[in-house]
């Protein structure tokens, strides 16, 4: 909790979420389809935004359980179209801090549309499919690797992917409505390797860090053009966050 340090909630496997207060674990903060192996992924992934703490996301094949007091209570927004469907560990919620009321959802893009990533302006109380992306150069229907909303611009993200010969970061400035490749042209293009976070700093929107399986690669231009960070060591990155 941004506000409260000494406040955190934490998972563990399918959808089980624990509570602590004051540094002291005050028992679970379970979604009702905690535990259920059809439908909560392996991999649990909350997601709340600094500028609105008390609002957490986490995300079933069934939909985004929703609390507005920080684990408390758990309500439910159904997603009943091109969603998701078992417990695929894809799955993922991300709320953007440059406006908390966009919180994006899903665990795969589909070029025909069946599956698509979701995305609320109303804090999570509904959620509407977004486009998916026509890759000129073949089918692209594949799991997202993340999502990750600009920390500056509210109708701007990012979704990564990590299959091979297929764009790795797609990029919206229009919350969803139209999609671009930015995996980059020639030997400055990402390495067709896994890639499963990206970053975009708040002081300048050109600069992306792509976290792969291989380490992060930097992008200066916006995603024109990459390379390595050699700063960092050639490790696989899942996730990033500035602070």
């Amino acid at each position: 909790h941004y506000n409260k340090p000494g406040d955190y909630l934490v998972t563990s496997q399918y959808g089980r979420v624990g509570r602590y207060q004051q540094n002291i674990y005050i028992g679970d903060a379970n979604i009702a389809d905690s535990g259920n192996r059809s439908v909560a992924p392996f991999y649990s992934k909350l997601s709340s935004a600094d500028n609105n703490p008390d609002a957490v996301f986490i995300v079933t094949s069934r939909g985004v359980w929703r609390s507005v007091d920080f684990g408390a209570n758990w309500n439910l927004t159904s997603i009943l179209t091109g969603f998701s469907s078992g417990n695929n560990s894809a799955l993922n919620v991300e709320v953007s801090t440059a406006d908390p009321n966009v919180v994006w959802a899903g665990n795969a893009m589909r070029q025909d549309g069946s599956i698509s990533l979701q995305l609320s302006e109303d804090n999570g109380q509904t959620f509407t499919k977004v486009s998916s992306y026509t890759d000129p150069r073949g089918d692209h229907s594949y799991n997202i690797s993340g999502i990750s909303p600009s920390l500056i611009e509210r109708n701007r993200a990012y979704a990564v992917f990590s299959a091979q010969g297929a764009a790795k970061v797609l990029k919206t400035e229009d919350l969803g409505a139209t999609w671009t490749d930015i995996t980059g042209q020639g030997t400055s293009r990402l390495p067709d390797v896994g890639v499963h976070s990206i970053l975009e700093m708040p002081f300048d929107k050109n600069i992306l860090w792509a976290g792969t399986d291989i380490g992060i690669f930097e992008s200066t231009d916006g995603g024109a053009n990459w390379g390595l960070l050699n700063a960092m060591i050639p490790v696989a990155v899942y996730d990033m966050k500035v602070v």
